[in-house]
Parts: structure tokens; sequence; C-alpha cells
């Protein structure tokens, strides 16, 4: 990396300097920084780039100066809107080149944190959106079997393997593992008025005089969220589930009783508060869409018999084939492959592969082999499953039809 990039990422050490002894020189070193960082990201490094971003959203909570947080939001939006902004959540490790092939795991925890600070500034929904859809998809996809961060490489159809793995344990490995802090920072929140429950994770959760445990469940076709009160004050505690985009037929439940609850915004809101040791369940279907080249979404019941080429996103999650589990899919000549994708996913019940296995998002197809014409089976799996095993090609752009 070099270029001014490696002189204003900086101000984020700047930024803890200052708070830890309380020195104003370095804020006022870090504005000096601004002047230096300007809206064209031109060929540089990502992780620089959004290091830098990440400092500037620390010096803004440090000074709460609102014309830095609106060059912040700015510079994020531009860079959502761009072309180097990737399906699958984040950027490459370079910005302006678009022949190079490799992302990075730092980049994508610097945009993962990102997302998240402007969302604890902010409280916009966008901004919690994108940081889940990157963490399920291109953060978790970025992490080796070895728990390392590093490199990885894209192709047209999905990502490939390269000669050597970019296991970068000077680097890319401290930030992925530093990002995890901030997920968990973010799964639950609190204020004098409820307890939030933000991200859909298995945590336990207190400040002292409320707490909860939350257990994601995704065995069965159906989602569900459970959580149980392990503390509560005596008036009990108000309790709030974000809804995200993804799911669809949401409802409270304790046992089989339907719980009574109102929208506000992107949260349901129990009606009354919960007591300690309670237990109850958020129940939910996934919404399934396919994503089209030009970023269009269709409803599966959409396809027709003459293929098209989409990535499969169920819930939060984008599928496709793992070389790993389906070598046979990747068998010569493959490319014309085409998958026949069911009007009515149904994801039948598994046991666990592996502690990391999302079972719950497993799409068996039948699939046409482009060298020979007799009908194949397929399993379609989260991206986020590659951090199984060693790398292998990952197909996430797959040509698709209707079944007939």
């Amino acid at each position: 990396a070099a270029g001014m990039i490696c002189f204003t990422q900086l101000n984020e050490g700047l930024v803890m300097l200052a708070n830890a002894t309380g020195d104003s020189r370095y804020l006022d070193a870090c504005k000096s920084i601004q002047t230096w960082f300007h809206s064209d990201r031109g060929k540089q490094h990502t992780h620089g780039y959004l290091t830098t971003l990440r400092g500037f959203a620390m010096q803004y909570e440090a000074t709460h100066d609102e014309s830095l947080l609106a060059l912040i939001e700015e510079l994020y939006a531009s860079l959502v809107a761009s072309p180097e902004l990737m399906l699958y959540g984040g950027v490459k490790e370079f910005f302006g080149d678009e022949k190079y092939d490799k992302d990075e795991g730092c980049s994508e925890a610097d945009f993962l944190r990102l997302s998240l600070q402007l969302w604890r500034i902010t409280g916009k929904s966008d901004y919690v959106d994108r940081a889940e859809h990157i963490l399920r998809n291109q953060f978790y996809s970025n992490e080796f079997a070895t728990g390392d961060f590093g490199h990885h490489s894209y192709f047209d159809k999905g990502l490939t393997t390269s000669a050597g793995q970019g296991r970068a344990w000077w680097c890319c490995t401290m930030h992925g593992l530093r990002a995890f802090r901030d997920v968990l920072d973010a799964v639950i929140t609190a204020d004098a008025t409820a307890v939030r429950v933000n991200l859909f994770d298995s945590v336990r959760w207190s400040d002292g005089t409320r707490g909860i445990t939350t257990d994601s469940e995704r065995a069965k076709s159906r989602g569900a969220l459970r959580i149980h009160v392990d503390k509560s004050p005596a008036q009990g505690i108000s309790l709030a589930v974000r809804i995200p985009k993804w799911i669809a037929n949401e409802g409270i439940f304790k046992g089989e009783v339907a719980l009574s609850n109102h929208r506000d915004g992107d949260y349901l809101y129990l009606n009354d508060p919960l007591t300690q040791g309670a237990d109850i369940e958020l129940r939910f279907d996934y919404r399934v869409e396919l994503i089209k080249r030009d970023g269009t979404r269709i409803d599966p019941s959409q396809l027709a018999k003459e293929p098209i080429e989409a990535v499969v996103q169920y819930g939060p999650w984008l599928l496709g084939v793992d070389e790993h589990f389906d070598p046979l899919y990747l068998s010569e000549p493959w490319m014309d492959n085409v998958v026949i994708f069911p009007a009515n996913v149904s994801i039948p019940e598994e046991s666990a592969e592996s502690p990391m296995s999302i079972n719950g998002a497993h799409v068996r197809c039948d699939y046409v082999h482009g060298g020979y014409p007799d009908v194949q089976k397929v399993t379609l799996r989260p991206l986020s499953e590659r951090t199984l095993h060693e790398p292998r090609a990952f197909i996430t752009w797959l040509k698709v039809r209707a079944e007939e």
C-alpha cells in the first residue's frame, strides 16, 4: 500500500490517544488529516481508505462536528452507489482496478465495522442492513478454516482458488478477529426504554439489572429466534426485535400463543413486559429472491423455461455451488449447467454437519449438466460455509430456470 492513505489512516490511533489522555492536540492533528483526504477514491488501497473513514467516525463521536458526519455519509453513499461495491457485500483490495481479482479480509472487516459505527451514530437502518449482509456473506466466507482472514480470488462466476492461499496473518487475521467485538456489541443494545435484539445471533447479554440469552435456530425451514429472560427488574423488561428485510410472515410466540406486539420502524415491540424466566420465540419465513446482473430482484415464481443468470438469496445468505461438496458440478464443460429452481422452496430438516454449517439454508435442486443430458442433483449452500474447509471454487452466478 502506498499513497496518502498510509498517512490518513493514522487518525484512528490519534482519536484513541485523545480519548485516553484528554489532550486536544491529537484531535487537532486529525483535523489536519481531513485536508489530505478527498472524495476521489482513485487507485487506492481499500483497507487504508476505509480505516480512515472509521477514524473519521471516531473523530465525530469525540467532537460532534456535524460537517464531518455529513462528509462520512457522503463518502459512504458514493462507495455504495459505485461499481466498487461487490454483490457479496464488501470491496476488493484496491479501488480503481477492474482487473484486480482479490478481496482482503482487512477491508471486509473495515466496511463491516464502519457500517456498524454509522448505524450506532445515526440510527439509520440502511447501515445495519448493509453490515448484516457483509457479515453473513463476504466477511464470514473470507475467514479460512484455520481462523485466519486474508485474500480470496474472484472471477465472473464466483470465487476460485489461487496458487498459495492468502492467509494474511500479519494484518487481515488481526482486523478480522477485531471486527467480531463490534458485532457482539451490536447484537443486543439497550436504553432506559427497551432492550433491542438487532442481529440474529446466539449470545448472552446483561447490563447488570437486565439479562437475556438469544438462540438463533436454523435447523428448520421456518426460522426462529429464541429469547430467554435471564434477569429482570420487578416490572419486567420491555423487548423489541429488529425485523430485517429478508424475513416475512413474522410473529412472536410464547409456546403456541401469539404475543401482542406493535411495529415501530424496523422493530416489533412487545406490548407487555417480560419477567425473569420467560421464554419466547420470534418465528418467520425466509424470503427467497433471485438477483440478476443488472441488480433486478425477482421471485422464483417468475422464472420461466428459458434460463436466466442470477444469484440466489435465501434470507440473509447468498447461495451457490461449493466444489468441496459438489465436485461433479464443475466437471467440464460446466459453464452451461442449468439449475432447475423450485417455485416453492422447501428446506429439509438436517443434522448439523459442523457447528458452522447453516443447515436450514441448504436448497436441493436438480440440474442439467452442460456436457450430458441426464438430470443431476446439487445442493445450493450459503457462501459463508466456505470457511468450513480449504478454499475451493464456489459458483454464485448460476443459469437458472423454472421446473417444467
